[in-house]
């Protein structure tokens, strides 16, 4: 080779041709191998066990299900609702609850079977309200069930009576408390996540199921937090705070003969300097009315000088005891470990006033029933849709 000249490749057509087919068949060999190692590594992480799974430290449930927004939420539309307080007095003027129930289907109308349970007693009422397309309407609770507090559950059900899905019902409470307290608490919706489908009559007859499992329905709350609270004491330039609670764990039946949590609310308390403090109060179907205010929560030393004048503080809190459940439309029951709970708060101070419903922090994975007498509703459309394969916790 003389000095000057380069070697250069003679290529041809068939010869690029022949080098795009064998980089086509590596990178395709390259893809495959990376989704085979991809979906291999998914799946290790998939079959982990739940008690593998992240969560906060101390705190029971799984964070990541609650994280990744598989829990009940007030921020979506549901087939079923949660109104998680609700008020009226016949001697006040202005104690009272506003309801308000909407259906964002613009082409199907839906009936809605009303739960309302008095804290006091677990005692439960319910009468239907039928939506037409695109409806809302609103109602007091001085007209529906005056004198009487507690929470509302709202189930979409089909012209039998079963729970069926509708994903469309959207909802909120604006409520004046016999405490002075004003404030408005958005309903949670738990979606149904099974497809168009209504849930099976249960083996004995007259009832149905609802399963918050996270495969029927959403799952409900295990763990849940007030994000920041006043010093719930006053001192000079330093306004006094009140801050109410409103807790509860959902009945498993809402027909008579419920099995009723019996256990206790375990609190964490913390100062705005980290600092942390352990408390409890009982509950059983609701926290009861002298139980409400946060100072109720008892520490050592107590709230009042772990958060002092002009200080703020948060808290988390679970419920620690048993609950009697059905695990499928057999009848065949289960004992829970814990149970799921679900809260609001308001806060009130100087002029500052509201509420809000309390952040969840960890999902209740075990799953958790209620279960609805499937009585026929007397208004809505004919809606049969076919009951979905069993569910069951």
């Amino acid at each position: 080779m003389k000095k000057g000249n380069t070697h250069r490749m003679r290529t041809s057509p068939r010869n690029f041709k022949d080098l795009y087919v064998r980089l086509c068949h590596v990178t395709l060999l390259g893809c495959v191998c990376l989704l085979m190692l991809g979906l291999a590594d998914s799946s290790v992480v998939k079959a982990q066990p739940p008690s593998l799974a992240p969560s906060i430290p101390g705190l029971p449930g799984r964070s990541d299900v609650a994280a990744t927004g598989r829990v009940v939420s007030d921020n979506k539309l549901g087939s079923v609702l949660f109104y998680n307080y609700y008020v009226s007095d016949p001697l006040s003027a202005t104690v009272n609850t506003r309801l308000s129930f909407t259906n964002a289907n613009p082409s199907q109308d839906i009936a809605i079977h009303l739960f309302f349970v008095a804290s006091d007693t677990c005692n439960v009422a319910d009468f239907y309200l039928c939506l037409t397309k695109n409806q809302t309407t609103t109602v007091t609770t001085a007209d529906l069930d005056p004198g009487v507090w507690g929470y509302i559950i709202a189930v979409a059900v089909d012209s039998r009576g079963l729970p069926t899905s509708f994903n469309y019902l959207g909802g909120e409470s604006y409520i004046v408390a016999p405490t002075g307290h004003r404030f408005n608490l958005p309903a949670l919706a738990a979606a149904r996540l099974d497809g168009e489908a209504s849930s099976p009559l249960n083996s004995d007859g007259t009832t149905a199921s609802m399963f918050f499992n996270g495969l029927q329905y959403d799952y409900l709350p295990q763990s849940m937090m007030i994000d920041s609270f006043p010093s719930q004491i006053s001192a000079v330039g330093s306004p006094l705070g009140d801050t109410r609670m409103y807790i509860y764990s959902p009945l498993p039946t809402l027909y008579p003969g419920a099995s009723l949590f019996r256990g206790n609310l375990f609190f964490l308390v913390f100062d705005d300097a980290e600092n942390g403090y352990s408390g409890q109060l009982p509950l059983s179907c609701y926290l009861t009315s002298d139980k409400h205010r946060i100072t109720s929560v008892r520490t050592v030393p107590n709230l009042t000088s772990v958060v002092p004048p002009g200080r703020t503080g948060w808290a988390r809190f679970f419920a620690v005891g048993s609950m009697e459940v059905i695990s499928n439309p057999q009848g065949i029951t289960k004992v829970l470990d814990g149970a799921p709970i679900l809260s609001s708060h308001t806060s009130r101070l100087s002029s500052y006033t509201g509420g809000r419903n309390s952040r969840y922090l960890s999902a209740f994975i075990q799953g958790f029933s209620i279960s609805l007498p499937a009585t026929r509703p007397d208004c809505g459309p004919i809606n049969l849709l076919p009951p979905q394969n069993p569910s069951s916790i």
